[in-house]
């Protein structure tokens, strides 16, 4: 069964003067467009990305697909099949990715009779949708002083040139945005709580201090025991960098589905505007629709557009509800003895 979201895939590659971007003509209408489909069954778009890649350039992108920011929204109408998702769904996400293909030989599939490698300019001009057009800009300004001056070289090789003139103080391996190698994304085991408290270092700038550690590891055992509390992890080259926590609630209202709350979402500051946290984010709620959710709520104590702009393009929609909150109110001191 088709999923409820879409990809956009552009596959690009590096030139000693400028990035170019391998832009395809459809079979059925003879537009220009990236590569682009619809997720299938338990996909997480990331998965379905790859797919598509592997189908419609035949390129295996295992480890090479670097997540973007940019989103967009395609009417249900589009689709065939939809009658499935029910009355209640307009439109579905379009999630978007960038893949660098490098030396590797393009190979159509049906959907397409052409391909073209053009630079930014020219792929604009190309390109029938705002939507591609709005992912390529945002791509094209990722890839800024990601390459190299006089000769070509690697996207990886590029990056570490690139940021590490920036970034001296960082390890190359820490400073590679467009290599995804390997990442991976799963259940953080009881193991690694050392490394989740580590990371946690990086999500309020304070925090109350921790109780004794056999208090902490009883806690964490608690929430390992819990199946509807789900602690999420996103690795890269062995490190973790991005988490976030996933609550699943037993309901009996909505035909008795659960619903999911999301907190604790955390990328290292050194790994940040990556796509980590987008991943991480999508994993979850991936998770959650798999458990039969029937929505998922977040909340944010930032005030400031980037971050509700990183949240829509995971997936989250700020319009939808208003949302209260209560903590609870300090103690009251207790009254002084009558010392008479």
């Amino acid at each position: 069964m088709r999923a409820q979201f879409q990809v956009l895939v552009m596959p690009f590659r590096l030139t000693p003067t400028a990035p170019e971007f391998a832009v395809l003509k459809r079979t059925d209408a003879e537009y220009w467009q990236f590569v682009a489909g619809g997720g299938e069954d338990r996909e997480t778009p990331l998965e379905a990305a790859s797919r598509e890649t592997e189908e419609e350039l035949g390129i295996t992108s295992s480890g090479r697909i670097m997540p973007l920011d940019s989103m967009a929204t395609v009417p249900k109408e589009c689709f065939a099949d939809v009658d499935k998702w029910g009355s209640d769904i307009y439109v579905i996400p379009e999630h978007c990715f960038a893949v660098e293909v490098g030396d590797s030989d393009i190979t159509l599939s049906r959907e397409h009779t052409e391909f073209r490698w053009v630079g930014y300019e020219e792929a604009r001009n190309l390109l029938r949708w705002d939507s591609n057009r709005n992912a390529l800009w945002e791509l094209n300004e990722r890839l800024k002083g990601k390459r190299p001056p006089n000769k070509p070289m690697s996207c990886c090789t590029a990056a570490i040139v690139g940021l590490a003139l920036a970034n001296r103080h960082r390890s190359t391996e820490q400073s590679l945005p467009f290599c995804r190698n390997t990442m991976e994304i799963k259940e953080l085991r009881q193991s690694e709580l050392n490394q989740l408290l580590e990371l946690y270092r990086h999500l309020h700038e304070s925090d109350d201090p921790l109780p004794p550690d056999d208090v902490v590891k009883a806690i964490w055992n608690d929430i390992q025991d819990d199946q509807n509390d789900n602690c999420f992890g996103l690795f890269e080259d062995g490190i973790l960098v991005s988490s976030c926590v996933l609550c699943i609630i037993p309901n009996l209202t909505r035909g008795c589905k659960p619903y999911g709350v999301i907190e604790n979402v955390v990328t290292h500051s050194d790994f940040r505007r990556r796509g980590f946290g987008k991943a991480i984010l999508e994993h979850a709620l991936d998770h959650a629709w798999r458990q039969g959710c029937y929505k998922v709520m977040l909340l944010t104590g930032q005030k400031n557009e980037d971050t509700y702009r990183f949240y829509e393009s995971a997936g989250f929609d700020r319009h939808a509800k208003q949302a209260f909150l209560a903590r609870p109110k300090p103690a009251e001191q207790a009254p002084e003895a009558d010392a008479s």
